[in-house]
This record gives structure tokens, sequence and C-alpha cells, in this order.
């Protein structure tokens, strides 16, 4: 659905869904899926992320090891200056 989608408003809904699932096995999929530049957005990447983080104390979990070993691939998409890894 996600890339059929034509309409922005869409996609973040569809990423937002993505990130809400309980499945430790879809986060880690889901985190995969969001960092792909090719398929998401880098202006999408924060909501999705948050998302993903705020579900439940799992996904918080996730999230943050998932931060911690891909610091330096997700800091040269942003810059090491840039607001979004505040």
């Amino acid at each position: 659905l996600y890339r059929k989608s034509d309409a922005q408003e869409e996609k973040i809904r569809l990423l937002m869904a993505l990130c809400s699932f309980d499945d430790e096995a879809i986060q880690y999929q889901a985190l995969e899926y969001i960092w792909n530049e090719n398929e998401v957005r880098k202006q999408d990447h924060e909501t999705a992320f948050v998302t993903l983080a705020a579900h439940n104390c799992k996904g918080c979990e996730i999230a943050w090891k998932y931060l911690q070993d891909n610091w330096n691939k997700i800091e040269e998409t942003y810059g090491e200056h840039d607001a979004h890894l505040i």
C-alpha cells in the first residue's frame, strides 16, 4: 500500500501503522524499512521512528538499540548538526 500510494498523508499514516505492531520481528523490519531512503523520504524517518519508540516498552528498547547500532549511518544521513538528531 505504501509504495502504491501517491498521497503523502496516506503514506505517513501507513508508516505509523507499520510502526505500531507489537510483534518484535515486525518492529525490526519496520526499522530497516523506514531508514531505507529508497523507500521512505528522509523527512519521514523521524515520525515513523518516534511512533515505534513510543508504541510500547519493547518498541522503545528496539528503537534505542537500533539508534545505537546505526548511529554512524543516521548521522551520515542527517549530518552532524541536524536538529533531527536531538
